[in-house]
């Protein structure tokens, strides 16, 4: 029987400014122990910093409830308003060039990343986006604990929006001295990203404290696996955990975000036939 893997936890550098703050956390950095997810970052953002190309993978922007919204355009002719609570999932296939901007532009927009490696048999497809919105995010809301299943399951809960990847993700909120336990299924990467306060995260096989900003992923158990948060201080966390059986290194495992010239998304914009006006509110 193979023992559940727990990553050494890490601390990501703050970089930035304030115009974009990033922690940033790569799956090599963690043991390759939250594969399929290539990396995980927690942003604030109050101006938009250009287009962005990804390719072959998954990108998940989830936007804090008490965010500022922002407008996301893509060379494959969507414009869309991404509300606080809300989650956008660009599914890039053969290529998508994205840009966000806050609305208005210079407020504030804070949430958080994810890119995940694309199915095999995805790779080469035509670009999809899927905006879930905060009222199809279920929620279990007890005295001191709040969760929200972006996406996935956790308990008997179920977000019900079809997704392109097998993929549960969490942002799970509780007070000092309450508990929270997920299940991770046989197989599957569990990453817990701290925005805030400290809590221990506790499994049969050893308990970990973590402080804000740390993270720890943890994955190759053969069984289902208790994943128990208790709330030191009040807490406000990140789970993101997702099938880690047979996936396969990408090219660009290391450099998952490649950074275009604005005048290049324009040129396949426009040869889509796409305006690139922003959506205004």
């Amino acid at each position: 029987m193979k023992r559940l893997h727990i990553s050494a936890t890490v601390l990501p550098e703050i970089k930035g400014d304030e115009r974009y703050f990033s922690r940033r956390v790569t799956s090599e950095e963690l043991e390759h122990l939250m594969d399929p997810v290539l990396s995980l970052e927690h942003f604030e953002l109050t101006e938009n910093m250009g287009p962005q190309e990804h390719k072959e993978v998954s990108s998940l922007h989830y936007i804090f409830e008490d965010s500022a919204p922002f407008v996301s355009l893509d060379s494959d002719g969507n414009n869309m308003i991404i509300y606080p609570g809300s989650l956008l999932w660009n599914w890039t296939g053969n290529g998508l060039i994205h840009t966000e901007s806050p609305v208005p532009e210079g407020a504030l927009v804070e949430g958080i990343q994810i890119l995940l490696k694309a199915h095999d048999h995805t790779r080469s497809k035509k670009p999809k986006s899927i905006h879930i919105t905060d009222p199809q995010i279920p929620e279990i809301v007890n005295e001191g604990i709040k969760v929200k299943v972006i996406c996935g399951s956790t308990n008997a809960y179920l977000n019900k929006v079809e997704i392109p990847n097998t993929l549960t993700l969490l942002h799970i909120q509780l007070e000092h001295g309450k508990e929270f336990i997920h299940h991770l299924p046989p197989g599957w990467s569990g990453t817990l990203f701290a925005i805030e306060g400290r809590f221990d995260v506790i499994t049969e096989h050893e308990t970990l404290e973590m402080d804000e900003g740390m993270t720890v992923a943890m994955s190759d158990s053969d069984i289902k696996e208790a994943i128990e948060i208790f709330a030191i201080t009040k807490s406000d966390i990140i789970l993101v955990s997702s099938d880690a059986r047979n996936t396969e290194p990408l090219e660009q495992l290391g450099t998952p975000m490649v950074a275009v010239q604005r005048s290049r998304l324009n040129k396949r914009s426009l040869a889509k036939g796409v305006a690139l006006t922003r959506t205004s509110v």
